[in-house]
């Protein structure tokens, strides 16, 4: 039971924080009181960067290509299959904004490796496309933001950009540090770096819902359910596109697009919640649900897909 709960500590650690919003939700606001959200963050990028081995990058031209079609379907394709899915759907105001907040992130760096790598992906691969995508995320939030927003929208995108450098850049280069001047101590606390950013992630998820525990108890049940469909086209969309362009136009290896296409589906959570707290918490306060029900739905179906995925490599 163990074993099978810290395998899936990450989907666990956000259930149990949205069920604690919503029965436990006096604590949250208390500790939402004490500017948590903003230094778990930091500390959350801070281990990032102490668990990234940049000798990883010496290969970055093997895999130049890949990196390319993996910019394109992070931070092209996804924000305009996002536009696309609420233009459709016709949502307006903090659904709206919450959805597309979440589809122009980079990867997620708690599980997208990892996912990718047991569905049989090229760890190797993985990570770099991860670790460089998510360098490249703080110049490019901002600015598909502005697109797919539009207009009307009242985002700052200076203030948002020095606020991504302060508390995603600024804390993954001091890891790296840490990581440089103690690497003997940063090995022997391997776990605690990875297992620490999933229970950090999990506290802003719950002070972040708790705070809305009212509208969310006035919410119908249906809207919030609604959010899973459009989660799922954009997610399993970009899967295919990044799978299929990768091994029909790059001419990659079934290993390497296999990462590439787990990887740059997955969207992450916690600068998702860095940029709501940061510019739209006043304005949206409900925008924090549709990337937490986004999140659950890629956890919950990658993690089923990965198995058989792996199975139809190992068959063919």
């Amino acid at each position: 039971m163990l074993s099978f709960l810290h395998k899936n500590l990450l989907m666990v650690a956000t259930a149990l924080a949205v069920m604690g919003a919503l029965v436990l939700p006096d604590i949250g606001v208390i500790v939402q009181k004490w500017g948590i959200v903003s230094p778990a963050i930091f500390i959350i990028f801070l281990c990032q960067g102490a668990t990234i081995d940049v000798s990883r990058f010496r290969d970055i031209g093997h895999h130049a290509r890949l990196l390319f079609w993996g910019f394109v379907v992070t931070f092209v394709i996804a924000p305009f299959l996002g536009w696309c899915a609420m233009y459709a759907l016709g949502w307006q105001g903090d659904f709206r904004v919450g959805f597309l907040l979440m589809c122009s992130m980079g990867p997620t760096l708690v599980s997208g490796t990892i996912v990718a790598t047991r569905a049989g992906g090229e760890t190797e691969s993985a990570t770099l496309l991860t670790i460089v995508l998510n360098l490249v995320a703080v110049l490019m939030i901002p600015i598909t933001l502005g697109f797919t927003l539009g207009s009307g929208s009242t985002l700052d995108q200076g203030a948002l950009l020095v606020k991504l450098l302060l508390l995603v850049l600024l804390p993954a280069i001091l890891g790296q540090a840490l990581r440089f001047l103690w690497p003997k101590m940063i090995t022997r606390r391997q776990l605690l770096l990875k297992d620490l950013p999933v229970y950090l992630l999990a506290l802003n998820i719950f002070v972040s819902l708790a705070e809305q525990n009212g509208n969310l108890y006035e919410m119908e049940l249906k809207r919030l359910a609604a959010v899973v469909l459009p989660a799922f086209f954009v997610h399993y969309i970009l899967l295919y596109i990044g799978f299929n362009g990768a091994t029909r136009i790059l001419r990659a290896t079934p290993t390497r697009a296999t990462s590439l296409a787990f990887v740059c589906s997955q969207k992450t959570l916690p600068v998702v919640i860095a940029v709501w707290a940061t510019a739209f918490a006043t304005t949206h306060p409900l925008a924090i649900l549709p990337p937490i029900i986004f999140h659950l739905t890629q956890l919950m179906g990658d993690g089923v897909l990965a198995g058989w995925w792996k199975k139809r490599f190992e068959q063919s």
